[in-house]
């Protein structure tokens, strides 16, 4: 679940039309507009929109938390004990504790004891497919907790962006092109060479 660069990339998409728009409106508020109320709807609109996008991001980021962390502690479970199973062939019996024990490993790195054929209570050892599995459960985890964490930050940047906007609205139009022509004159005079 680790973010992708094309997730990214729609993000910042996203992320810059809502700029873009709450600036704009802002702007022609500011402006001589005839319908001011259409405009400030618009406005209110907006705002509320990305107040929605980044409610949902908030949440999602707490369910992908919630199941990262569900996946990285065992519920808590009784040991086994000498009697369970009796019903079982000893095959059986140990088979199936020996599955427990493995599963555990696994997926919580818990080493749990298992029915030998003799009866006896034995701790599992796990093998080495057992210890790789571990490993890419493990890479699993953190690319989980890191699209939670990735959720979370966008969720706090969908509320600055109404800030930026109005920021932004609020700046007039010929300083907003002093600085444009500011940085194509830094361009050109990074490249000119007298």
């Amino acid at each position: 679940m680790a973010p992708t660069w094309d997730l990214w990339i729609g993000e910042i998409f996203w992320l810059y039309i809502a700029t873009v728009v709450i600036s704009e409106l802002v702007r022609k508020l500011r402006t001589s507009v005839k319908n001011k109320w259409i405009t400030i709807a618009f406005c209110i609109f907006a705002y509320i929109a990305c107040i929605a996008i980044s409610v949902f991001h908030s949440s999602f980021s707490h369910q992908i938390n919630q199941l990262a962390k569900d996946m990285s502690y065992e519920p808590s479970r009784p040991q086994l004990t000498k009697d369970w199973g009796d019903a079982l062939s000893r095959e059986d019996r140990t088979k199936y504790s020996q599955g427990i024990a493995q599963v555990s490993f696994v997926r919580y790195g818990n080493f749990r004891d298992y029915i030998d054929l003799n009866g006896h209570l034995r701790e599992y050892e796990p093998t080495k497919i057992d210890r790789q599995y571990r490993a890419n459960r493990l890479i699993e985890i953190k690319q989980i907790e890191y699209g939670g964490m990735y959720l979370f930050g966008m969720s706090i940047v969908w509320l600055l962006v109404p800030l930026l906007g109005v920021g932004i609205g609020f700046t007039s139009r010929q300083s907003r092109n002093y600085c444009l022509t500011w940085l194509r004159k830094g361009k050109q005079g990074s490249t000119h060479n007298p």
